[in-house]
C-alpha cells in the first residue's frame, strides 16, 4: 500500500529531513510481521545511517507506525533484521490524573533510535499492560524498569545518551526487546493475557 504525497511530506518534515527523495521509495506502508514468524526471532544487524536506503526505510517505518496506530515500531516488525526502532508517545490529558499517574505518563516526540544499547535499567519497576503490533488485538501485564539510560545514534548520525522514565521508558524497552528477538509475551504475566476489547470493557466498568 502507498501513502499520498501530502502525508509522506508531513512525515519527512516531522523527522527533520529535507524532501529530496523519490516518492516511490518513501511512500510505503509495510505489513506488520506477526508473532510466530522467525523474522521476529532472528539476530539483527547494525545499521549504516550514511546510506540513503536507511533514511528511506525510516520514512517508510514512520508511515507504517502512523497507519497502524502504534506508539513504537521496530525494524524486525516490518521484515528488516536491523537494529533500528522508532517511538512516539503523545501527551495525555492530565486533568483527572493522580500525581503518580502524571509522573508515569511521560511523552516523547517522534524519535529514531539507531544501533541502540540500553546501558542502565533502574532497579525500581512497575507493572502495566502492553500490546504490540505483532500481537494484534491482545494485551498482557509486563514488569518494566521505571527508568532507563540508552545510547543510540539519531537520524542525523549523532551519538546520543538519554535517560527516559515512565511510559516512554516502557515503550523504549518494548521496542528494544524486538532487537533482541524478544516479543512481550515472552516476559509477560500470561495469566493477565486478554483481548484488547475485554481489557477496554474491564476498564470502563471500574
Amino acid at each position: 500500500m502507498k501513502l499520498d504525497k501530502k502525508e509522506v511530506k508531513k512525515n519527512v518534515e516531522e523527522l527533520g529531513l529535507e524532501f529530496d527523495f523519490e516518492m516511490d521509495k518513501i511512500s510505503e506502508i509495510y505489513d506488520i510481521v506477526t508473532i510466530g514468524n522467525q523474522i521476529l526471532r532472528n539476530e539483527n544487524k547494525d545499521v549504516d545511517i550514511t546510506k540513503k536506503e536507511t533514511l528511506e526505510l525510516i520514512i517508510n517505518m514512520t508511515n507504517s507506525l502512523y497507519y497502524h496506530y502504534g506508539c513504537g515500531i521496530a525494524a524486525p516488525q516490518v521484515g528488516k533484521n536491523l537494529k533500528l526502532f522508532i517511538v512516539k508517545v503523545e501527551p495525555v490529558d492530565e486533568e483527572e490524573m493522580t500525581d503518580e499517574q502524571k509522573e508515569y505518563f511521560t511523552d516523547i516526540p517522534l524519535t529514531v533510535f539507531i544501533n541502540p544499547k540500553i546501558i542502565k535499567y533502574s532497579e525500581d519497576t512497575n507493572l502495566d499492560y502492553e500490546g504490540c503490533l505483532s500481537v494484534p488485538g491482545f494485551d498482557a501485564v509486563v514488569r518494566r524498569s521505571n527508568s532507563i539510560v540508552i545510547e543510540y545514534t539519531n537520524i542525523f548520525g549523532e551519538k546520543c545518551i538519554e535517560e527516559y522514565t515512565g511510559f516512554v521508558a516502557r515503550a523504549i524497552q518494548h521496542e528494544y526487546d524486538h532487537l533482541q528477538g524478544i516479543v512481550y509475551t515472552d516476559i509477560a504475566d500470561m495469566k493477565t493475557f486478554t483481548t484488547r476489547d475485554n481489557l477496554i470493557e474491564a476498564n470502563e466498568e471500574k
